[in-house]
């Protein structure tokens, strides 16, 4: 029998070549594994062209390597817009052009599309072309570009510009950004340079084998494609070159191609002294370039001073005839710190909760229902005064007022969060509040003024009871401006789901992009950590503790550490983690502490004299979706998260020589995650400790981290799924510390940045597929208007369909064309492409409508998830019990076929529903009031028909019905 390895290998060549084994059927059958197979493919593609049809887009091709289409802008203006997309997997040689350790699109790339798009205007010189900004090109990702030339003016010129955004903020409406501007006209140069004496006539060579080398000690790393430079020569009047293009290039599709027009000014450092060799130079204008000759992969450069940081230069081809001319080329030196926010402020995903204007229903001011205002809320104090109401008047908001909670500035997260998950509870366990939306109204417990901490916890816990429940919860916090009491009712009208109320002014979050750039990068009071600094890390022998205890000795030199943890040396790593921070040079304490404890945190810290900075990464987990958590569940995360923080603060306070307070919260605080509400409510908590301490002038800032791709974290891979179908990416170590670095530049008082960044990198597509985008996402990605679920989306007392018809949802309008088969059929195909969906399979056909939902893998946070799928795309109120209910994929369908299928309608109920639409006089002109006269059996109405109408009491009665109750007399209703 051959080595297992090599069985396999002959099974795999022979099933890729197209043959199919033939199984002995003798032998002893090996048992199968529990799971399904998955009969995916997984073969890399190969990178093909991403142009794809441009004319089936409306636009003409663009016939450049690097700009993939055109189109003619309407108006008859004559502006032309030219785009592309660049990665470095589909342009894989920019990858060779690296400065300062950033990949960046070359100045040479721009000039040759943008000679390119005055080719195709019929325009013969790029007049002018000055850099605003180099475009960086990611490791990950991709990056549009647009080059647009405008309409010409009298002279014949044409304003053109370059600008470029990253590819993952296309669906998100991202900023663009300007890289170049200037201007294109008619004509070449007048004289084009011929070098066809080669080598010039008594230039003297220049040594250049160690150039790149060279090159390579200013942050110039130029890798093949970029290592043109053959030989040089200098004469007195200016340097000669030559320079070949990397055989392994092509040039189809460029007029002159980058990299043998960025190597032909690689001789530009021969032109200066040492001192000035000592930073490398970037291009910065270009003036009067002209194109010959397309194509060349060997030229001739002539390199001459015109000026001070300026040059004239002539490129030839191989035989000496012209291919190109810069007239003049103004060369600026660039230094690390002005690439530094080029290279590291786009790609960063750092994020920022912002709260932005929302405007308010205007309600009409008369008191009645009828006339449009909406009535008074109903409130109610906890569970039990909720269990009294009788019912929940129609049109009025039930609201749960969450009084400030007790126990010091840092409040009671634990009493917040036990009553209000008790009214949570009663909410959802309810069938009479099936209809209606429950707000949680605080004060002061979020906005930018965050005074109440305990509350704070309650906004996570019920973001995370909006992500289980969609609209069936709202959170509101007021001021005590009485022009914010005034506009509760508008509020609670709106329909948005989280809103503070400022000075009678409405603001709703909103994940932006902070502008990063304008930060300080070294604020007073000094972020950075230090060698002399001696760090408390909470959860050090976690997986992320530990990761940011060695990054604090490696980058920041950090030569004391205290690693605290509830087991401390006994804990499972502890050893080897000091054993490696010690070989670093560090000297290293581990030390148990259940930091929950006030009185063991003082005497730890007593203990420990001369602590500088606090790192609080530690936590804990204890999932369940609403219905199951518990108060001991809340508790068990709250105090390894939220009272370990409180206890830390205080020993943190002015005078206490700690200069850096950083806290480890979670983006679930920010946006609640199902099936965490106690580890939502623990990290908002964290985010409003920040922000109490900033309002001190206390250093803090509160990391609300997405999810980190790391091994024995919190997360486990189911976890990352359900987070990737929700459209959170995993982020990398190296990307997490740098994002880590970055924030601590926002943590010191005075800084101009944030107490709490959100760093969380985000799958912008994949948040346009969610079946309903959170409003606190809406900052990131434009999605188009959804039609709100009947589930009380439009604001309270909306009515909806609990278990019932979706109304006129797009999904029944659908279904009433088609005939019952075709019915079932498509509502079953909705039910497998979401149970996919949820479970990961890339083909529907892989759920077996007959198997039950816990034998497909089902759990509580994956039946939620269904759950609120399906709500979204049937309109429907659903239970959150339905996949307990209906046990398998083909019973939900048929359930769904129940509450969706048109009934059969009453013929009377259609007559009665066209006439009501009809005025009475309208009936009276067309002849039709008699005749319904006489269906009700009214006396005299038969001879009216003839004649007049009949007289009397009963007809004057008559005439004061209105059209509905008139035709419901005609129908024979309520002959009584």
């Amino acid at each position: 029998h051959p080595e297992p390895t090599t069985l396999t290998t002959a099974l795999a060549h022979a099933h890729t070549t197209g043959h199919t084994p033939t199984w002995p059927t003798t032998g002893h059958p090996t048992p199968l594994p529990t799971y399904p197979f998955q009969e995916n493919r997984y073969w890399l593609d190969t990178v093909t062209d991403t142009s794809g049809d441009a004319a089936g887009l409306g636009m003409d091709g663009a016939e450049h390597a690097l700009l993939g289409a055109t189109v003619e802008l309407a108006g008859g203006q004559g502006g032309v817009l030219f785009t592309g997309r660049l990665s470095l997997r589909a342009q894989p040689w920019l990858a060779d052009h690296a400065v300062l350790g950033t990949v960046l699109l070359p100045g040479s790339a721009l000039i040759d599309m943008v000679l390119h798009a005055v080719e195709r205007l019929g325009c013969g010189r790029l007049e002018e072309l000055t850099m605003a900004a180099p475009v960086v090109v990611p490791q990950d990702g991709a990056v549009q570009l647009q080059v647009n030339v405008g309409a010409p003016d009298d002279s014949g010129r044409r304003p053109v510009s370059v600008h470029s955004r990253a590819a993952e903020q296309e669906q998100a409406g991202g900023a663009w950004t300007s890289h170049a501007t200037g201007t294109v006209a008619d004509g070449v140069a007048a004289s084009p340079v011929e070098l066809t004496a080669w080598p010039p006539p008594g230039a003297e060579p220049i040594d250049v084998s160690d150039f790149y080398g060279t090159l390579a000690d200013l942050g110039l790393g130029y890798g093949p494609a970029f290592q043109g430079l053959a030989s040089a020569w200098k004469a007195e009047d200016a340097v000669y070159a030559e320079v070949t293009l990397d055989g392994e290039t092509e040039t189809a599709g460029f007029g002159i191609h980058p990299a043998l027009l960025d190597s032909a000014l690689h001789g530009l450092g021969f032109t200066l002294d040492e001192a000035e060799r000592q930073q490398p130079l970037l291009p910065f204008a270009w003036a009067g370039v002209s194109l010959y000759a397309a194509g060349a992969t060997v030229a001739r450069v002539r390199l001459a001073p015109d000026g001070p940081g300026a040059y004239t230069v002539a490129i030839a081809g191989s035989s000496g005839a012209p291919v190109a001319m810069v007239e003049r080329l103004t060369v600026r030196p660039v230094a690390p710190e002005q690439l530094a926010p080029v290279a590291a402020g786009p790609r960063l995903p750092l994020l920022a909760l912002d709260w932005v204007p929302v405007t308010l229903p205007a309600l009409a001011p008369a008191p009645a229902p009828a006339e449009g205002r909406t009535p008074e809320p109903v409130f109610v104090g906890d569970a039990a005064e909720l269990a009294e109401l009788a019912e929940v008047p129609e049109g009025r908001a039930v609201v749960a007022d969450c009084a400030p909670t007790a126990g010091g500035p840092g409040g009671d997260p634990h009493a917040a969060t036990h009553h209000v998950l008790a009214l949570v509870q009663a909410w959802l366990g309810d069938a009479r509040y099936a209809e209606s939306r429950l707000t949680l109204l605080t004060h002061g417990a979020a906005g930018e003024d965050v005074s109440d901490l305990g509350n704070a916890a309650v906004w996570g816990l019920v973001r995370s009871a909006q992500t289980e429940n969609p609209g069936r919860f709202a959170l509101l916090d007021l001021d005590e401006d009485p022009a914010s009491r005034a506009a509760l009712p508008a509020a609670l009208a709106s329909g948005e789901g989280q809103l503070v109320i400022r000075r009678g002014e409405a603001f709703g979050p909103r994940l932006v992009q902070p502008n990063l750039t304008d930060l300080p990068t070294e604020p007073a009071a000094g972020p950075a950590f230090g060698p002399d600094d001696a760090v408390l890390v909470t959860g050090a022998t976690g997986a992320l503790g530990g990761l940011v205890a060695r990054h604090l000795v490696t980058a920041y030199g950090v030569k004391r550490l205290l690693l605290v943890s509830r087991r401390g040396p006994d804990a499972p790593g502890a050893a080897e983690l000091r054993d490696g921070l010690t070989a670093l040079g560090a000297e290293v304490t581990l030390a148990a502490c259940d930091l929950a404890d006030r009185a063991a945190v003082a005497a730890l810290l007593d203990a420990h004299p001369g602590i500088t900075g606090i790192i609080h990464a530690a936590g804990a987990l204890d999932d369940a979706t609403i219905p199951s958590l518990t108060p001991e569940r809340l508790d068990t995360v709250l105090r390894a998260k939220a009272d370990a923080a409180w206890h830390l603060h205080e020993r943190a306070g002015a005078g206490s020589g700690v200069g850096r307070f950083v806290l480890f919260s979670s983006v679930a605080g920010t946006l609640g995650s199902p099936g965490q509400g106690n580890y939502a409510a623990a990290n908002a908590y964290l985010d409003a400790l920040a922000a109490h301490r900033r309002a001190q002038g206390l250093p803090a800032v509160s990391y609300a981290w997405g999810l980190w791709d790391t091994e024995g974290g919190m997360s486990g891979q189911a976890d990352q799924g359900r987070l990737g179908r929700g459209g959170i990416l995993p982020i990398g170590v190296e990307e997490g510390l740098a994002l880590f670095d970055a924030g601590l530049s926002l943590g010191s008082p005075d800084s101009l940045g944030l107490a709490t960044p959100v760093p969380v990198r985000f799958d912008l597509p994949a948040l346009r597929k969610l079946p309903e985008l959170p409003s606190v996402l809406r900052g990131l990605v434009r999605t188009p208007a959804r039609r709100a679920a009947a589930l009380g989306h439009a604001g309270p007392g909306t009515p909806g369909a609990p278990g019932g018809a979706g109304g006129g949802s797009a999904l029944a309008e659908r279904l009433a064309g088609l005939g019952e088969a075709e019915r079932r059929e498509a509502l079953l195909d909705l039910v497998r492409r979401q149970v996919a969906e949820v479970l990961g399979h890339t083909d529907p056909a892989q759920v077996e409508i007959g198997t039950g939902f816990l034998d497909l893998g089902f759990d509580s946070l994956t039946a939620v998830e269904l759950r609120n799928r399906l709500i979204a795309a049937t309109e429907l109120r659903l239970p959150s019990t339905v996949i307990f209910d209906y046990p398998t994929p083909e019973a939900v369908a048929g359930r769904l076929h129940e509450l969706l299928a048109p009934a059969e309608e009453d013929p009377d109920a259609a007559v009665r529903r066209a006439l009501a639409r009809i005025p009475v006089a309208r009936l009276r002109e067309e002849g039709l009031l008699e005749a319904l006269l006489q269906l009700a059996g009214v006396p005299g109405a038969e001879e009216s028909a003839a004649s007049e109408p009949p007289k009397g009491d009963q007809i004057a009665e008559i005439e004061t019905l209105d059209t509905a109750a008139l035709v419901a007399l005609a129908l024979n209703e309520d002959k009584a």
